[in-house]
């Protein structure tokens, strides 16, 4: 992970994106009404950039029951993907605190957005736990853990948190993951 700068400072919205003129352009095409909420809504967004990423910040609450919450929308500053989840807890970290959850979401396909490598997160503005998920699941480690060839605990492998595989290295993980640990034949137990 020591490729990425997570030194933030605040930054301005540009004024071509506050203008909902822009919004009835190319590629946007909205209608006026739309395009003026939008330009409303990007105007109540903080900025804050580093020299690898650009993190938009805006507050709301997206159901009336749910806490007051942050919408951090992340994108590399170089515009290629970002697939590091470390990096993104690193995000998390920095501008909001290491005390802060922050949730990802995987919408129905009906509602997925892909025209970008553009990434959002939701951060409730007090600390501490507030979604009971995981909790069963919870294991503290500062080592991430992936099944070896195998899929047996003699054939497991770690990582320290923030040390990326080598490229390709991983390939496999997802497909065992999903058929279940192999039974017999390991050479290692």
């Amino acid at each position: 992970m020591a490729q990425y700068d997570f030194n933030f400072v605040p930054a301005k919205v540009p004024d071509k994106a506050l203008d909902w003129r822009t919004y009835t352009q190319e590629p946007y095409l909205l209608d006026e009404a739309t395009a003026r909420a939008l330009a409303e809504r990007v105007g109540q967004e903080e900025v804050f950039v580093s020299a690898s990423f650009q993190v938009n910040v805006r507050a709301c609450r997206p159901k009336e029951e749910w806490p007051l919450m942050f919408h951090a929308s992340i994108k590399r500053r170089d515009r290629e993907v970002l697939t590091d989840r470390s990096a993104f807890q690193q995000i998390k970290n920095e501008l909001f605190g290491e005390r802060f959850e922050a949730m990802e979401l995987y919408p129905s396909r009906d509602r997925v957005l892909d025209q970008a490598n553009q990434y959002h997160l939701w951060v409730p503005a007090e600390e501490g736990p507030w979604l009971d998920v995981g909790g069963l699941w919870r294991i503290r480690s500062r080592f991430r853990w992936a099944s070896g060839s195998c899929g047996c605990r003699g054939c497991v492998r770690r990582r320290p948190v923030g040390v990326r595989w080598p490229s390709g290295s991983m390939a496999g993980v997802a497909t065992t993951a999903r058929r279940g640990p192999r039974t017999g034949g390991c050479s290692r137990k």
